[in-house]
């Protein structure tokens, strides 16, 4: 019993709590020492205590590992920090870009790309996401470009009044400051007007949607019967192809079994022989 307490004492400190008390019941015996040829005993352990199972994780289901969480925070944070480099033709489009609707802030630009590499391809990357969003929507909603690239536009003279606060003193910032909050007014603007472009255009459509609700509820009848009779004539058309493709299938296998006859000879027969006979 000594032992048994002392086993269970350690298996808790270790916290050992998958075991087999089957296997342990069947170990607990004196230490039993066998000799080898030199003489030298070998020990058998009195216990065997069943080791624990970890459970494999299952594929496709990740287990939850703070380590490798880290590491996925870590590296997508370097990727922002380090983005990738833009192709010339496409950087020279932003520009391009950047020189017709917004030419104060091609200076920052240049700054940048002499001084601070790094935060220029941070700034060019979000150019080309910026102006790629805004000519996808050119293409697919016309009406609303104008009012999108104006908005584009304010919010670029923003960045630029921020940076410029960044180098001025605080006492010199007064300007400055007027600038930015007038700008802000116009954005604020621009998204209300934007909204209420968009408010408009959604009452419109779902006027159209209840138009159609309401003739389709009234004309429910008439378009259940063209319904029927289409219906109808798909179904005939169908059993008259069935028909004709059994025919040609019984056609085809008459045709394959049928027995040829063997054609006869309608030559005269020879009858030489029988004159040289007497």
């Amino acid at each position: 019993m000594t032992k048994l307490r002392l086993a269970l004492l350690a298996m808790a400190a270790l916290g050992l709590s998958d075991w087999n008390h089957a296997a342990f019941a069947q170990n607990n015996s004196p230490v039993k020492s066998t000799a080898n040829r030199s003489g030298v005993a070998k020990q058998k352990a009195p216990y065997k205590v069943a080791s624990r199972v970890i459970k494999e994780p299952v594929q496709g289901k990740s287990l939850d590992n703070p380590i490798q969480k880290n590491n996925d925070s870590q590296s997508k944070k370097a990727a922002a920090k380090n983005p990738s480099p833009i192709a010339d033709s496409r950087k020279s489009e932003l520009l391009a870009f950047v020189k017709q609707h917004h030419e104060a802030l091609l200076p920052l630009l240049k700054t940048l790309e002499r001084h601070k590499k790094q935060q220029y391809a941070i700034t060019m990357r979000n150019l080309d996401r910026e102006i790629r969003n805004l000519q996808n929507q050119q293409k697919r909603a016309p009406t609303r470009y104008p009012n999108l690239l104006a908005q584009w536009v304010v919010n670029s003279k923003i960045r630029l009044k921020t940076a410029q606060l960044a180098r001025e003193k605080t006492e010199q910032q007064g300007p400055l400051l007027k600038d930015v909050e007038n700008l802000l007014k116009q954005l604020h603007n621009l998204k209300q007007r934007q909204a209420e472009s968009d408010i408009t255009t959604l009452k419109k459509r779902l006027d159209r949607l209840e138009k159609e609700q309401k003739t389709r509820s009234a004309n429910f009848g008439e378009t259940l019967a063209q319904g029927m009779e289409k219906i109808k004539r798909d179904a005939k058309r169908l059993a008259q192809f069935d028909r004709k493709s059994k025919q040609g299938k019984k056609n085809s296998d008459n045709i394959k079994n049928k027995k040829i006859p063997v054609k006869q000879s309608t030559k005269a027969p020879n009858n030489k022989s029988n004159k040289n006979q007497p």
